[in-house]
């Protein structure tokens, strides 16, 4: 269980995570949860519990569509560890659209305005896919100097920065393509495409990017309560137009999430819970720093749930 010695940072997962079924234990240990769906569903004008219930999987899977579903199961996780389970984090930090939310629970912005901007996010980068078709690789082993020459030999880019030995690219699929013909030789140990619908975090999102900044422009942010490290510079950033500058830059820019969660164990934090469906960024700390604890938020709200039986 938490102790008070504990000092707790709340991750928020990115794209990628999402499934069939996602937040059906969250709404049963926290019953809660289910009105901020129900909000949702009417803020954007599709149920987005039966999207998360039932899929299809590949409807779940659009970009339009996950990072809502990603953005309310994580806000609302976070709402569950603190006024269900009593733990209130010291920092909070995301993966690319895992940085809105945490936006959203360290105060920057609403509930509402949180969940209008990664619809409107979402939508964007889909619309990006369909304009200049991309894709990504991983490449695990080998060095970011390697990594670097073979974008700059094949036109592609450095997307994730996610741990060591794991370095995400993304551009234009031939290029992509050329670069797991090569990655081998050039001294990685694997290259795998990920299941992604386009060239996230690349010069290919440029066609969202103006009306995404648009969109932040209109909304109100305010001064976060909690540390929150952006992605776009490992920077906790402080000022509401840095913030926003950051969020937009981001879409065409790698994510510094290692650099993040260094920043985070820095500043004291002794042990994570990621808020999102699966335990990709619980295994991703793992990596980054082996001594520090990382754990799914299921993991203390079941065992809670279970001491109040």
């Amino acid at each position: 269980m938490h102790t008070e010695a504990e000092k707790v940072g709340f991750l928020f997962s990115g794209q990628g995570s999402q499934h069939p079924g996602m937040g059906q234990q969250l709404c049963e240990l926290f019953p809660q949860g289910r009105s901020y769906y129900q909000q949702a569903s009417e803020q954007l004008g599709w149920d987005l519990w039966n999207l998360c219930q039932s899929g299809p999987e590949e409807h779940l899977s659009q970009t339009a569509y996950c990072q809502p579903a990603l953005f309310v199961e994580g806000f609302v996780a976070a709402q569950a560890l603190v006024h269900q389970c009593g733990i209130q984090p010291v920092a909070v930090l995301g993966l690319s659209l895992g940085e809105l939310t945490a936006l959203a629970v360290a105060g920057v912005i609403p509930f509402e305005d949180g969940l209008a901007l990664v619809a409107r996010r979402g939508a964007l980068m889909q619309a990006a896919c369909q304009l200049q078709p991309g894709a990504m690789l991983s490449l695990l082993g080998g060095t970011l100097e390697a990594a670097q020459a073979l974008c700059q030999a094949h036109e592609v880019e450095v997307a994730n920065l996610n741990c060591p030995g794991q370095i995400v690219l993304s551009g234009a699929v031939a290029g992509i393509e050329a670069v797991q013909a090569r990655a081998i030789e050039e001294g990685f140990k694997k290259a795998v495409r990920l299941n992604v619908a386009g060239a996230y975090h690349s010069r290919l999102m440029e066609p969202a990017q103006a009306e995404f900044a648009a969109c932040v422009a209109q909304v109100e942010f305010k001064k976060p309560v909690l540390p929150v490290w952006s992605n776009r510079n490992a920077l906790f950033l402080e000022d509401p137009q840095q913030i926003k500058k950051a969020l937009v830059e981001q879409l065409v820019s790698p994510v510094q999430f290692e650099a993040c969660v260094r920043l985070a164990v820095d500043f004291g934090v002794t042990h994570f819970y990621e808020c999102g469906p699966g335990r990709v960024l619980a295994g991703l700390v793992k990596r980054i720093v082996p001594e520090v604890p990382a754990y799914s938020y299921q993991d203390v709200l079941s065992r809670t749930a279970a001491g109040a039986l």
